[in-house]
């Protein structure tokens, strides 16, 4: 089967980095960022514009940072 957007290609596996609450976050993330690698509810902490951090660490992970709401 041939899907019209062609997937997101091949995919590299890897070890994944720690994480030590498991809320999704490397503790690496964490600390960089001021939260705590040992409490999995600071993901829902927001900032000013209404993220949470774990909605902020996701955003890091994408290349492509052209995408513009105001186009």
């Amino acid at each position: 089967m041939d899907l019209p957007m062609k997937g997101p290609g091949k995919v590299k596996g890897g070890k994944a980095a720690k994480d030590s609450d498991g809320d999704g976050m490397p503790d690496r993330y964490e600390k960089k960022h001021g939260l705590n690698p040992k409490d999995a509810t600071d993901r829902n902490r927001t900032d000013k514009y209404g993220y949470t951090a774990l909605e902020n660490y996701l955003n890091t992970l994408v290349n492509d940072r052209s995408i513009s709401l105001n186009e």
